[in-house]
């Protein structure tokens, strides 16, 4: 899945200078490539990420661990991760720009993890384990396993616009 994601975005790159300019790209652009994001949103983070933002108040809602969350002051069923929900319903939640639940940058998250590395080398290292139901470490596997699928089926659909 990884190398999958490296080949897909190296086409996706050289379309990027059409983009400034024109807005039917800048419009379509959001969906693919919304960036930076808060991890957390989306899945398990490191303690150093920190519980609370002042400005999301979905900062660490984490959608793969819990089948409940609150947008708005209003609870939301999140017990099925469908590219309708990611897309419809997470993407942008609340009104906030980081809270990118599809794209690129989402799916890199769930392959690679969150990235502890700061401006210096390296990549995020999650674990294959995280999406193997025999030995799960991280916990909702099944649940990883079923966002990844679904933001990758929505990436495909959006690139095909």
């Amino acid at each position: 899945a990884r190398e999958a994601w490296k080949a897909s975005r190296v086409p996706y790159q050289q379309t990027e200078v059409y983009r400034f300019g024109n807005k039917i790209v800048d419009d379509w652009e959001g969906k693919v490539n919304s960036w930076p994001l808060d991890e957390g949103l989306i899945d398990y983070v490191a303690k150093s990420y920190g519980s609370e933002s002042d400005t999301n108040s979905l900062y660490t809602a984490n959608v793969i661990a819990n089948k409940e969350i609150e947008i708005d002051g209003k609870k939301v069923d999140a017990s099925k991760l469908t590219p309708e929900f990611l897309s419809g319903t997470l993407q942008e939640a609340g009104g906030v720009e980081a809270n990118v639940a599809t794209g690129y940058h989402a799916i890199e998250f769930l392959l690679w993890g969150q990235d502890l590395h700061g401006t210096g080398p390296g990549a995020g290292e999650r674990p294959y384990t995280d999406y193997d139901l025999a030995n799960c470490t991280g916990g909702n596997c099944n649940r990883r396993a079923e966002y990844l699928k679904s933001a990758s089926d929505l990436l495909v659909s959006d690139l095909q616009e």
